[in-house]
């Protein structure tokens, strides 16, 4: 088949456009759950038009036949947002943009806490302007207390983590959240034009998560070979822990990458295929529309991944957190401080550089000029 495609910027439609390229990643990190991910999209369009600024882009895309017959009506690909733009040539306009997954690092202004996480991931669609999609499956049992001091995308994060998935943004605009592992009926794909290379099947043997109070609950076989899913989670429980490996628990990740395929374009990212007999899970695609439809699929081996997972504590991200700042003082700050007890005043750090002490907990701040 061929495959048409023109973008949508408010009322106006361009057709002469370079060929979009869409990038939609399904995987936190390696084999990692608990991501809210957002999808981006690159394309170039030939005009002298004044394009506003933050402007909403949407992909159309159709299909037909080879000799252009018997086309099907327009479909949305994706709405995106333009984050950045070049217009160095005369005459042309290159758009990089993302989808509204960004919108979520920003604090909860509403809500009635603590709510369940149901409640709460609806209360996240409403304020995308977009709905759940119904696929989404949260345990009716969990909760978020209240997000304090966390960000939409990380209390949606959180929420994702423990029901064993991540968050995308569909092609359609529905907030979904991916299970890491399904095993659901197989779609075909047509073919595959370059190279499909299966990587080394593993299996997922255990949990370990570790909440706000540096409590850890294992379940499975934590540390005798095979992967163990590790999450830092404020509101982690044996109970927790306990349902995520039954849900993932011997489920066995299968790695591989195929490039230049053709295939169905009403398949995404969470679904299952088959390609050349072997029965996989669609994680990152990088989609390029126009003429005609072909994705590269790229999910990572076990080559690439840490061999032993160990978890960080709270404590141990919000070092690598300041670490990644590039300021001397935040440097400073984490190389003289340390954590004194969690268990009895909450979250205590100390930190003392040059003669000075600061002291900080969920009570306040105390600073202290050579002891005094």
């Amino acid at each position: 088949f061929l495959f048409d495609t023109k973008i949508k910027i408010g009322n106006t439609e361009y057709t002469r456009i370079t060929q979009p390229l869409i990038s939609r990643p399904g995987l936190a990190e390696h084999l990692g759950i608990g991501g809210c991910l957002a999808a981006g999209m690159n394309v170039t369009i030939h005009t002298t038009d004044e394009i506003p600024r933050s402007s909403e882009v949407e992909v159309l895309g159709r299909i037909k036949g080879i000799d252009g017959s018997s086309p099907t009506d327009w479909e949305s690909y994706g709405k995106f947002y333009i984050d950045k733009r070049d217009t160095t040539i005369h005459g042309q306009v290159g758009l990089t943009c993302m989808d509204k997954m960004l919108l979520l690092d920003d604090e909860f202004h509403s809500g009635n806490w603590p709510l369940s996480q149901q409640d709460c991931a609806e209360l996240v669609a409403d304020y995308l302007g977009i709905e759940l999609d119904p696929r989404t499956s949260i345990n009716p049992n969990y909760t978020i207390q209240y997000p304090f001091n966390y960000t939409m995308r990380e209390s949606m994060g959180h929420i994702a983590a423990d029901n064993g998935g991540n968050w995308i943004i569909t092609p359609d605009d529905k907030l979904y959240l991916v299970p890491l592992i399904r095993t659901d009926t197989a779609a075909d794909i047509i073919a595959v034009l370059n190279s499909f290379t299966l990587g080394i099947p593993v299996q997922i043997r255990g949990v370990q998560m570790i909440n706000a109070i540096n409590q850890e609950f294992d379940a499975g076989t934590v540390g005798e070979g095979g992967v163990v899913q590790s999450l830092v989670n404020p509101e982690a429980s044996q109970a927790i822990a306990n349902n995520l490996y039954t849900m993932l628990g011997g489920k066995t990740y299968k790695p591989f990458e195929c490039q230049k395929i053709i295939m169905d374009p009403a398949i995404e990212v969470g679904d299952i295929v088959t390609i050349k007999g072997s029965t996989l899970q669609i994680y990152d695609m990088d989609i390029t529309m126009g003429g005609s439809y072909r994705v590269d699929l790229h999910c990572p081996d076990a080559a690439e991944m840490d061999s032993e997972y160990p978890y960080k504590s709270a404590f141990s991200k919000l070092q690598g957190r300041l670490n990644s700042v590039n300021s001397v003082g935040a440097r400073n700050f984490v190389r003289h401080s340390n954590v004194l007890d969690f268990e009895t005043d909450g979250f205590v750090w100390q930190m003392t550089y040059n003669g000075h002490k600061a002291l900080v907990n969920g009570h306040g701040l105390e600073v202290m000029n050579h002891g005094n």
